[in-house]
Formats: structure tokens, sequence, C-alpha cells
């Protein structure tokens, strides 16, 4: 009766070991492959006559070929394709698990396209696509429309956007977009002024999204403050538990730059200069509100308008959840299973 406990107690872990190892593998592999088609070489381009008609045939949903080794943007996240509205705003489109598609929105999900042309003898052939991911940078390619069935073509890249001709995307949250310890923030506050980015900013930050590849959040910083005075300072917490400037780098100050209305089409706040350990950084500040958020881009990551916690108290996790939890539990079975199974042989020896 022993013997047959232990096989089954290890048995019952492996299944879940197995089954944690299936559920946690990145996915939707399965539900994207029959939305994508697959990729067809078009030789000839549609010939356009300016930037205006190219806008008109850019408005819609495009998913990417299959068979594509590259995304236009390249930005984490297993999205698909891009729709394109007609008031220059973009989204990231993902699968949903009805075979649908997801609009997603927020930060680094949505932002403002336009077609520029930079070669004006070519401009029948090719045309100019830029995106402006909100927090992120720009993004820049040649395309070239094609029609039979309509598509877009990345020339270089020898692949296709093809036009979608199912249901419209539905808003929300992507399987593979976890919350994180900053949500997901997706109410951008439009600013309109350099005087309003300064009363947004004007006040203390707390980080929720560490990034220090620019020193600007460096190991120990737990919050940032915009002093009303022009100061601006690194907040850490004190040997008490208690939250204090950094008074190592007393030399820094912030300004917003002057209102720039071409910069503001393109969906960015005023250019936020802060000088930092010698030099001056310009950063375009993005905001969100419910609960007001701020992104810095690679210069800051990820901030939460308040004074950060007096306790210390760790970052959520990102990426876990049930499927760890069910590892845990395997491995556990595993354990108890050998080990019971030891100690009988050496019981009956």
């Amino acid at each position: 009766m022993g013997r047959r406990l232990v096989w089954r107690t290890a048995l019952a872990g492996v299944v879940l070991l197995v089954g944690s190892f299936v559920l946690g593998q990145p996915g939707h592999a399965a539900d994207v492959l029959p939305l994508q088609p697959d990729c067809v070489e078009h030789v000839e381009p549609v010939r356009l006559s300016s930037a205006a008609e190219a806008e008109a045939r850019m408005v819609g949903t495009w998913i990417r070929c299959r068979q594509a080794t590259r995304k236009f943007v390249a930005l984490e996240g297993d999205d698909i394709g891009f729709e394109f509205t007609a008031d220059g705003r973009f989204y990231r489109i993902y699968p949903d698990d009805n075979g649908g598609l997801i609009r997603a929105e927020g930060l680094a999900q949505e932002g403002n396209w336009q077609i520029s042309d930079p070669y004006p003898a070519e401009f029948e052939e090719r045309a100019s696509l830029q995106l402006h991911p909100l927090g992120s940078g720009y993004f820049s390619d040649v395309i070239t429309f094609h029609d039979d069935p309509d598509a877009i073509g990345i020339p270089h890249a020898k692949f296709h956007y093809f036009l979608w001709t199912g249901d419209d995307p539905t808003p929300g949250v992507p399987a593979g977009i976890t919350e994180g310890p900053c949500g997901h923030p997706v109410d951008f506050v439009a600013v309109e002024s350099s005087a309003e980015v300064e009363a947004l900013l004007t006040g203390s930050w707390t980080v929720c999204e560490p990034n220090d590849r620019a020193g600007l959040l460096g190991a120990g910083v737990v919050g940032i403050e915009f002093a009303a005075d022009g100061q601006f300072w690194r907040l850490v917490r004190g040997a008490d538990g208690t939250i204090e400037r950094d008074e190592s780098r007393p030399d820094t100050g912030w300004e917003v730059l002057p209102f720039d209305e071409d910069m503001l089409s393109w969906g960015n706040a005023p250019q936020l200069g802060i000088v930092f350990a010698g030099s001056t950084m310009y950063v375009p500040p993005t905001f969100f509100a419910e609960p007001m958020f701020l992104s810095l881009g690679d210069f800051g990551g990820g901030l939460l308008k308040g004074m950060p916690l007096a306790s210390e108290v760790p970052l959520p996790a990102t990426g876990t959840g049930s499927s760890t939890t069910m590892v845990a539990i395997a491995g556990s079975f595993l354990f108890v299973g050998c080990a019971v199974f030891v100690l009988e042989r050496f019981h009956r020896r």
C-alpha cells in the first residue's frame, strides 16, 4: 500500500510539473497563426499621386504576414499588426481568444502616425510612414502599397501587412500584457502649454518601474521630486526608513522648454530639461491619469504621482502568475514523493 501511495504522489507531481510548463509558455501561437495570412511577394507597387492619397489608403487594420521575421516597430509584445484611424492615431493589434482582434491602448501601445515624403522623385511608388508610440521614440520606414490583395510592403524587409476584412478590433488588454507595478495606464493626458506641463510635474513621484540606463534612477532611488523652486531631487530612503532628498547631488535643476506646436501634434509634451551629473538631458514627458502616471521613457522608467512609501515595500513582481505557483506545487509533490520512496526503501532494509 505504501509503495502505491509513493508512485501516485510522484505521478501527481509529474502531471502538475508538465501542466505548469505547458501553461507557462508564452503563447497564443495557435490563436495567432489562423489570423495571419501567408506572405505573398508583390512585384509592382501602386503609383500614388500625393501624400494625401497614401494617408487615405493607410486607414484601416493591417495584419503582418506569418512568415515575417521582423516587425515594423521593434517594441516588446506579441502584436500582429496595427490599426490606423483617420484622425492620425494608431493602435497595436493583438489576437483575442475567439479568433478576433484586440486594440491595445496606453503606454507604447498607441500613438500618432503620419505620411511624409522624403523622396520627392520617387514618391509615386514609395512613401514614408512615421510612427510615434506614446512614451517611446520615433519609428520610420519606406513603404509601398499593393492591390490584389490590399497590402503594405516594407521593400527592404520583403514582407507585407495585409488589410484585415473581419470584424473591427475591440479595445482591451492583450493576454501578453501584464499589469505590472504601475498598472496599465491608458488615459493619456494631452497638454497644450509648457505651463500646464510644469504644473503637472511639480511635486514628488514614486518610482514604480525602475530604469537606470541614464543614471537618473540609480540603485536606492525610490522617487524623484520636481521642486517648485526649479530644483530637481532624487529621493532615497534614510537610515530610519523615512524618505529624504539625496543631498549628495544638490546642483541639479529642471525646466520645461517653450511650447512647440509641431511637437504637440505628435503627442509629446513640451521637452523637459533636467540638469543632472553636470549635463542637461532632454526628455519628452508622457502623462496618464487615474492614477497620475509619468513616463520618461528610456530616461526614467515609470513613476506615480505622490510621495513614496515611508517603509520598505518591495515592488510587485511582473510576469508571474498561476504557472509559477503550479511549478512550486509540482516540485513539492515530487520532493515529498521521492522522500517517502527513499524512506520506505531504507525501512525495508
